[in-house]
């Protein structure tokens, strides 16, 4: 509804972000906006991996990314 309301009045590209931290949350958001922001979600995925050996985080916050990203349309995903 916010969202909507928020198109009427811009142009600009809307991305939504407080609490998003699920893939399900993704896709919820996903059909309503350009984007979604999860910064938080990774801060606390980060702190709840057991290990801290360098390579192993990398790895899980890739698998984490890849999840969240698998879950937006392809028409959301930035191609580089």
């Amino acid at each position: 509804q916010n969202v909507s309301w928020l198109r009427q009045q811009t142009s600009l590209p809307i991305c939504v972000g407080f609490g998003i931290s699920r893939p399900e949350h993704v896709r919820m958001i996903a059909p309503v906006a350009d984007g979604v922001i999860v910064g938080s979600a990774f801060v606390r995925r980060i702190a709840e991996i057991p290990a801290k050996d360098r390579n192993v985080v990398i790895e899980e916050i890739r698998q984490f990314a890849r999840s969240l990203l698998a879950a937006m349309p392809a028409s959301n995903v930035p191609h580089s």
